[in-house]
């Protein structure tokens, strides 16, 4: 198996610094774009099948990859572009075999974080609106902060990522899959977590680029590695946050 995880594109929210979490934020032009090289890049990917978060943003990050892929195309038989309507929930059943149709999947667990009534709050260097005097810690690291009611702590969305990678290599379905996985920089970090050579290290030095590519492989013995960390195939300088290596 092997499993594209790639962040969304850029939004207006990134841009101006917000906290995202479980907002519905669409992505902007510079997004858009961000996702277009992204997917002419990974052009030559044979990808089988999709997986993205609920929100708008992943998924449309998902098709602006999908509709570069030739293999993708051509293997589902579907004329024109992949569309975000196209989009059905993964179920249980969906786990243990492969849907019928086309496979544009989504799923709960792969959600960004819910930072609750902070969602919407400037949290960058020049607009920091979150009422806690150590909110900067989150970037070094998360768990020092203490999070608003009804707010995921960051052992919460390890454990909802990690039993999505679990369904995902306990399932004889997708056991030789290339799967592109589109989800969110908290999501992403979460979810690699135990993959890092230094786990205590939650950001890894900074939050991904949006539309960074991390690629997980199974090895020889079944296992998931961790093969390619963060690329990106675009201008660094064409990210929102370029200027802020934490946030």
């Amino acid at each position: 198996m092997r499993l594209y995880i790639i962040r969304h594109g850029e939004t207006d929210w990134n841009r101006r610094r917000l906290l995202q979490g479980h907002s519905d934020v669409p992505l902007n032009e510079n997004g858009i774009r961000l996702a277009e090289v992204t997917g002419e890049a990974l052009c030559g990917i044979p990808f089988d099948l999709c997986i993205a978060g609920p929100l708008t943003r992943t998924r449309q990050t998902a098709v602006c990859v999908l509709k570069h892929n030739r293999a993708f195309l051509e293997k589902w038989g579907k004329p024109g572009e992949p569309d975000i309507t196209d989009f059905k929930p993964l179920t249980a059943e969906m786990e243990t075999r492969l849907p019928d149709g086309f496979p544009l999947l989504t799923d709960e667990r792969i959600i960004e974080a819910n930072f609750g009534t902070w969602e919407g709050f400037g949290c960058g260097p020049c607009n920091m609106e979150i009422p806690v005097e150590n909110f900067r810690d989150f970037f070094k690291n998360p768990a020092l902060v203490k999070m608003p009611e009804g707010a995921e702590t960051t052992e919460d969305v390890k454990r909802r990522t990690a039993g999505f990678l679990r369904a995902l290599s306990e399932a004889p379905a997708f056991r030789d899959k290339t799967i592109l996985v589109a989800t969110h920089g908290f999501a992403v970090r979460a979810m690699l977590n135990p993959f890092y050579e230094d786990p205590s290290d939650f950001w890894q030095g900074r939050a991904p680029y949006n539309c960074a590519i991390n690629l997980l492989e199974t090895d020889a013995k079944g296992k998931l590695c961790l093969t390619v960390r963060d690329k990106i195939y675009y201008d660094e300088k064409l990210a929102a946050t370029y200027t802020d290596k934490k946030g």
